[in-house]
């Protein structure tokens, strides 16, 4: 294979998205450098093995699109090309980049991860939508609609003609609906008490419980991949990163909210995924 080295067929326009550093972070704050050169990250999802992240790469004003880096091969693949595509998420399997479609974010689709094949349309709403979430065996994708008004979580069943269902509907915002990796709880985002909380819920049985997590503000949720610990942002400028310990034995039991690290990161919004978490909740991608 011969190629010419030159531009990066994304741009270089910095305008509205300066370029980011794409670090690890350690649970005592830590940071190494990925090899990887800066750029209009805006959203990212580690891959379910870990060996690959994907990406949201560009600017409004030009495009975005998905891209995907491996680690270990220090290689980065584009994965769509139209220029109207963002917040990428893993299908459970590793096989599908589950994303929302611009330029209104009013669609969903989903591309092979491979780069094989064309992508493959699921659903399209007269509101904004965006992904958050897949059920442990992939059967169904967790999104949220809406965000001028109240914003509201839904399920779409990835089989047959891709049905849409209602989640969680109030009078409040309930937003980045993150499920436990056993399927049973469902961590979101909402703004009943005034503020952006964490909150949790059973899961499908979304009504049959409900208990805050964070305490003093948080967004974007992550799950530690045995269910044991709870990870959220807090405030800005800078970002606190926080853990909260949970028990899941008899019911559902969180902890106290711990402070891990702050830093000059990105800022965590309702519908942006600025970090994710390794498996064993010791690293942090930011």
């Amino acid at each position: 294979l011969i190629y010419l080295p030159g531009k990066d067929v994304q741009g270089s326009d910095s305008t509205v998205v300066q370029n980011n550093q794409l670090v690890w972070v350690d649970r005592s704050g830590q940071e190494t450098p990925v090899e990887i050169k800066p750029d209009t990250y805006q959203s990212l999802q580690l891959s379910p093995d870990g060996r690959q992240v994907t990406l949201m790469i560009g600017q409004f004003v030009n495009g975005l699109d998905i891209w995907t880096y491996d680690f270990k091969r220090g290689n980065l693949s584009r994965r769509t090309f139209d220029g109207n595509a963002g917040i990428p998420i893993w299908s459970p399997d590793g096989s599908h980049l589950a994303y929302a479609t611009l330029p209104q974010f009013n669609g969903l689709a989903w591309v092979r991860a491979d780069g094989a094949g064309q992508p493959e349309p699921l659903l399209a709403a007269p509101r904004l939508l965006l992904p958050s979430s897949f059920t442990p065996d992939g059967s169904q994708l967790i999104y949220n609609e809406g965000i001028t008004g109240p914003a509201d979580l839904y399920t779409l069943s990835m089989k047959g003609q891709h049905t849409e269902k209602s989640l969680l509907k109030t009078e409040y915002d309930e937003r980045q609906g993150v499920l436990s990796p056993d399927g049973r709880w469902l961590a979101y985002v909402s703004n009943e008490t005034g503020q952006n909380e964490i909150f949790v819920r059973p899961f499908p049985g979304v009504q049959d419980g409900k208990w805050q997590v964070s305490t003093d503000g948080g967004l974007d949720p992550h799950w530690r991949s045995d269910g044991k610990e709870l990870f959220y942002l807090q405030g800005e400028d800078p970002i606190t990163m926080m853990a909260v310990p949970i028990d899941t034995t008899n019911g559902f039991e969180a902890g106290t909210p711990k402070e891990l690290f702050r830093g000059n990161y990105s800022h965590a919004t309702l519908n942006i995924y600025p970090y994710d978490v390794t498996a064993d909740g010791q690293r942090f991608l930011m």
